[in-house]
């Protein structure tokens, strides 16, 4: 019962969650050709299949999974639901910085000299150029430098060297970063 509670608890709109059998001891060889008609998995407690069993569940396809500890079972329970979902991504905006200065530099192409607004800057973070308001360029802060070190971010309140993969910027320009992040629905 209360393996059925852990899993009734994941069931929404988008997920439904089918327990075909459950029964106590071990998973025997009519359990593993049932899962195996259904594409479904196989989650034993406190018990472990036989090794003839567990052979037969390799060549049929089917996984059998033990656990000792029920956060564990919970845990890949949580595991296999977000497995059939796809995940829902959104971009986060993370922070601005506006260009007071270009710096132009022989390998790295210009470097937009800047203070960082509000928010921080990351590296590889995806980045708007924005000109008298309208978005100009999309793309990503390749470099981020303080002074003549590379850094990972810089927070609000510093100034820093931005390169990002486009060479127009222009002193003026606000650069947004923001970052990918999956969304829990």
């Amino acid at each position: 019962e209360a393996i059925h509670y852990i899993l009734a608890k994941y069931e929404n709109d988008d997920v439904k969650v089918n327990v075909m059998l459950s029964g106590i001891g071990a998973p025997n060889e009519s359990d593993v050709l049932l899962a195996s008609t259904a594409g479904a998995t196989i989650l034993c407690f406190s018990v472990t299949a036989p090794g003839s069993i567990q052979k037969t569940a390799e060549q049929k396809g089917v996984g059998i999974k033990s656990y000792r500890i029920v956060y564990e079972l919970e845990q890949e329970v949580e595991r296999l639901l977000k497995g059939t979902q796809e995940p829902v991504f959104e971009d986060k905006y993370i922070g601005r910085a506006e260009v007071r200065m270009l710096i132009k530099h022989p390998k790295a192409g210009t470097i937009a000299g800047s203070y960082v607004q509000d928010g921080f800057l990351k590296r590889n973070a995806k980045a708007k150029v924005l000109r008298k308001g309208k978005v100009v360029f999309e793309g990503t802060l390749v470099g981020l430098k303080r002074f003549k070190d590379d850094v990972r971010e810089v927070q609000s309140g510093y100034e820093c060297g931005i390169n990002i993969d486009w060479d127009e910027i222009a002193e003026g320009d606000i650069i947004e970063a923001t970052e990918r992040v999956e969304v829990t629905v």
